[in-house]
């Protein structure tokens, strides 16, 4: 279930640009940063100090371009981000206790942005996510403000198997109790979307039934309700799906001569103007790579140096990398 992305996810903005972050051990690199510059620059600076764990080290201008994108991200939430950005840069400690930095000693700040950020929404979502922050907010927003809540955020973003949730439940007893609020809240608004109830309806409901019904899909009505969660899941954009569906619904399922659902092209644009790029890197046996995330894109063919942007404010542009398939230099060149 996607309870805690339904809830924001732990409302980190960005582990290396110093706005944000998963919570750290104690020690690495604290107080002032060794340097001055913009904000950004200064936690960028003191980040990049930390030499013990197994972080990867990041450009410099990349970092800076990574939090200045942060601080940006949310308007309404300006506030809370610079206050987390200017605790990484003065006061908290940045650490490396595995392979990713993290942040501590700046609780208080991090635990005031993610309550601001919880029921925003960002194009990051899942079907499910959308409608939890759309109608389960402020069931969302306990789960933050739980004496535990950023323990269990925190546990939720950084988990990697299949049972997270139980898992962070019990290690998080509050904010796992406000998580079970939240999940009961999504089995009325959000049945099919998150998979929580057989019962009511949504959205996706009503379109897996008039899909099959008006095409002669050969699948059942869960497994439609399925893959629409999973294809949600992996290529987000769930507040423009929702909107997509919800046009469709309007204007009549039309099918195609394989018995596939078409989208208007009205509907359709509307889920094409999610600009998210859901974040995705791989590369070919001849060389040729490709990666993203988030607001760009680039691939690079046969041999990994000679590239294009293929996703953010410089689609289209190519460019020549020194190092073959280098994701940090694809990712300065596409989105600078």
């Amino acid at each position: 279930m996607d309870a805690a992305a339904g809830a924001g996810g732990s409302g980190a903005t960005g582990g290396t640009s110093g706005a944000g972050g998963t919570g750290g051990s104690d020690g690495g690199v604290c107080g002032p940063a060794p340097g001055t510059g913009t904000i950004c620059e200064q936690s960028c600076s003191k980040s990049a100090a930390v030499t013990d764990g197994l972080c990867d080290a990041v450009d410099p201008a990349l970092c800076k371009l990574r939090c200045e994108k942060s601080l940006a991200q949310h308007p309404t939430c300006a506030k809370e981000a610079l206050a987390v950005t200017e605790c990484a840069a003065k006061t908290g400690c940045w650490s490396c206790p595995a392979f990713q930095l993290a942040l501590s000693g700046c609780d208080p700040e991090r635990k005031a942005l993610l309550t601001c950020t919880t029921c925003l929404q960002t194009g990051n979502e899942s079907l499910c996510s959308y409608c939890g922050k759309e109608n389960c907010c402020a069931e969302g927003k306990a789960m933050v403000q739980a004496k535990d809540g950023l323990g269990f955020a925190d546990c939720i973003e950084e988990c990697s198997v299949s049972n997270c949730l139980a898992i962070c439940k019990a290690a998080f007893p509050d904010a796992g109790k406000a998580a079970d609020a939240f999940q009961a809240c999504l089995a009325t608004p959000c049945p099919a979307a998150c998979g929580g109830s057989s019962s009511g309806t949504d959205v996706v409901r009503e379109y897996c039934k008039a899909a099959i019904a008006a095409c002669k899909l050969g699948l059942t009505q869960d497994n439609c309700e399925l893959s629409m969660r999973q294809m949600s899941s992996i290529s987000r954009c769930g507040e423009s799906r929702w909107k997509q569906m919800e046009c469709d619904l309007a204007k009549g399922i039309k099918c195609d001569s394989t018995g596939s659902p078409v989208m208007d092209p009205t509907c359709e644009a509307i889920l094409d103007s999610c600009a998210f790029i859901a974040c995705t890197s791989g590369g070919s046996g001849d060389g040729s790579c490709w990666a993203g995330c988030d607001d760009w894109g680039a691939k690079c063919e046969a041999g990994g140096k000679s590239c294009e942007c293929t996703g953010g404010k410089n689609i289209g542009k190519k460019f020549t990398l020194s190092t073959p398939c280098d994701e940090q230099a694809m990712e300065l060149t596409c989105s600078l």
